[in-house]
């Protein structure tokens, strides 16, 4: 956000080149880990646009977040999402959807389907920020048969190790794993989609576990994965979660954050130099200045 409480879409381009620089193969837009729930839809119609247009040249795969709301704006900016040619959505259920149910879900995402029928669709389940539970392998199962559209589902590892065990995916399916701390533990079990928000700012660190976790050597993929959750666990104790990660993301890049969207206040001075004491005792390169 710019100091007007505007989002800045001026420094996509050099995000967009950031994460294609560091090997990142895609973005999710407007997730609900981050600013999304703070978006208001023509916003988020504005930074889709922004990030096909900036991400696409440099090979990125852009995945826009839609749900959480109600229905028809759901359906208008997934629409609006298809116009534009973005890659695949992934749909967070409405909260008043109760009971939570694998059937319930797959009845909107087939309707939503019948809207955008040329966008691959993963189911969001992350209940850590909905308070909305499902059980993942008996959803994965129903959408699967009913929602040809449907790809595969964006949860945390040990959910995802539930699906694979009663489902076998198509070739056209994956699973993003969605928790940092089970980057290594993923890889380990075989899955190789991640969607995480520190790959904005530690993409090589990640990468170096799940590397080190492919080729065998799991000592030293564990040693870098301890490294990984002590950076997030000591970075976030500085503010609320997002505050604190736009801080460390601008001193990692230099890239301008800017400030978080009301209610949520700026990270302090003391904060801010706290992340980059902490950065740089873990051999985290910064921007110069």
């Amino acid at each position: 956000m710019d100091d007007a409480g505007n989002i800045n879409m001026t420094v996509i381009p050099a995000y967009a080149k950031y994460l294609s620089k560091c090997g990142v193969q895609g973005a999710v837009v407007a997730d609900i880990g981050g600013e999304g729930p703070s978006l208001s839809i023509s916003e988020k119609k504005k930074l889709f646009a922004a990030w096909v247009i900036s991400g696409k040249p440099f090979g990125l795969k852009i995945i826009g977040v839609v749900g959480g709301t109600s229905e028809p704006e759901v359906v208008e900016l997934a629409k609006y999402a298809e116009t534009i040619n973005i890659d695949a959505l992934f749909v967070l259920s409405q909260p008043y959807i109760e009971p939570h149910t694998p059937e319930l879900i797959t009845k909107a995402l087939k309707e939503l389907s019948f809207h955008v029928p040329s966008l691959p669709l993963f189911y969001n389940h992350c209940p850590e920020y909905t308070g909305l539970d499902v059980h993942a392998p008996t959803l994965f199962k129903i959408a699967s048969e009913k929602v040809p559209q449907f790809k595969g589902i964006a949860l945390e590892v040990k959910l995802a190790v539930g699906v694979i065990a009663v489902n076998e995916l198509r070739k056209d399916q994956n699973l993003f794993i969605s928790n940092s701390i089970a980057a290594g533990g993923g890889t380990l079990m075989g899955f190789d989609a991640f969607n995480l928000i520190v790959l904005n700012l530690f993409p090589g660190l990640i990468q170096d576990i799940i590397k080190l976790t492919s080729t065998g050597d799991v000592d030293r993929a564990r040693e870098e994965q301890r490294k990984l959750n002590t950076l997030v666990a000591t970075i976030t104790k500085q503010g609320d979660y997002i505050s604190a990660q736009k801080a460390a993301m601008e001193i990692i890049t230099g890239l301008p954050m800017g400030k978080p969207r009301s209610p949520l206040r700026s990270i302090s001075r003391e904060g801010r130099n706290n992340i980059k004491d902490i950065l740089k005792d873990c051999g985290i390169d910064i921007a110069k200045k």
